[in-house]
């Protein structure tokens, strides 16, 4: 999968999920799989924490997977023709799912509603591979993605009145990937190439195009994965270690003690949570979140102080955080199956304080 190759994370990270009914209860869900011996990983939760969307491998083949509440698992199917699907990403409102659904002769990228079931975005001019989608604006009517074209791969924006529209790349560069969107469809976050060939990071919004949002150190590669509501925080990596950038300067996540490399995939509306993977001082991978008070934490180490239950469970990555930094979906091990997870969490507080041990649900006020 060229197009899908540079989310290597991603599409090994395939999911399902099943929500807890209450929104009290400290728990940890398995998502289960669609029929066959495969396996599932989640992929994205909806704001309000009440839709996940990811994908499971089946008897037939890799599909894309919607699952409400404590509703039914809804396979989303593919393209006329193709016979894999792989969801990528899903509006706020957990109404639009995207991805890229293999065709015979191409990879067709695609958008999912309930009401129009999944349809074909094509491919810039000139594009013969085919396209991927990566991302939905807060009600899915901007998808961001890749698409071959005559120039190459570049990164898009597409809506239902434009098409896709090519979002170029950087200065002396030729290709371009756009993996996340802001709510208000304006603001476009990804990686581009530079001449010399490094990947850095990219903010582009419809008044300054492509701006290069450069790494942590000046020699590293750099990635956004995710961003904020209003764009003004985006989550991803530079160089080995998760990183963040806050009104486009970059700083670092680090990484969990005694790992090397780490990456965020996830950050919750308002910016202030991220989630993500960190290998340990095993080379182990281990989910985090990381929030401005806690910094990096294994959610294998703070899930069971705050009531969480995780006998039998492993979390190698977070994916996805619900608005309120309730629900953490990801992928993890229960028993030595891949599983996707669903995490609800009790109340953080602000910033993370009502996860600190001892704080129990009292605000401090400094």
């Amino acid at each position: 999968m060229k197009i899908a190759a540079p989310l290597t994370f991603a599409s090994s990270l395939l999911a399902v999920v099943a929500l807890v009914p209450s929104s009290h209860a400290q728990t940890i869900t398995s998502l289960g799989q669609l029929p066959g011996d495969g396996y599932s990983d989640c992929i994205a939760i909806s704001k309000n924490g009440d839709v996940v969307a990811g994908n499971s491998s089946g008897v037939n083949g890799n599909r894309g997977i919607r699952k409400k509440n404590s509703g039914p698992l809804l396979d989303l199917g593919t393209l006329p023709g193709a016979t894999d699907t792989w969801v990528f990403g899903m509006s706020a409102d957990g109404k639009a799912i995207v991805g890229l659904s293999l065709l015979p002769d191409r990879e067709g990228a695609f958008r999912w509603t309930q009401g129009a079931g999944m349809i074909d975005l094509g491919m810039l001019p000139g594009g013969t591979v085919g396209a991927s989608a990566y991302g939905a604006s807060n009600n899915g009517a901007v998808v961001v993605g890749a698409s071959d074209s005559a120039n190459g791969i570049h990164a898009y924006r597409w809506t239902t009145n434009t098409g896709m529209v090519d979002l170029g790349v950087l200065p002396g560069g030729s290709y371009s990937f756009g993996l996340a969107v802001s709510a208000n469809g304006h603001t476009i976050t990804g990686f581009a190439d530079l001449t010399g060939g490094a990947e850095h990071a990219f903010r582009w919004t419809p008044q300054h195009g492509m701006q290069d949002l450069g790494a942590v150190n000046p020699d590293e590669w750099s990635s956004g994965y995710a961003i904020s509501a209003n764009g003004a925080v985006i989550a991803g990596t530079s160089g080995a270690d998760a990183a963040r950038w806050v009104n486009g300067t970059p700083q670092s996540l680090g990484h969990l003690d005694g790992g090397s490399f780490s990456g965020a995939y996830g950050v919750n509306e308002n910016g202030l949570f991220i989630v993500g993977t960190s290998d340990d001082e095993s080379g182990d991978l281990r989910a985090f979140l990381w929030t401005p008070l806690l910094g990096m934490v294994d959610l294998n180490d703070l899930l069971p102080t705050l009531g969480v239950d995780l006998t039998n469970w492993t979390l190698e990555a977070a994916t996805s955080i619900s608005a309120d930094g309730r629900r953490i979906v990801g992928v993890g091990l229960i028993n030595g199956a891949r599983r996707g997870f669903i995490a609800t969490l009790p109340n953080p507080g602000l910033c993370g304080e009502g996860w600190l041990p001892g704080c129990g649900h009292h605000h401090h006020h400094h």
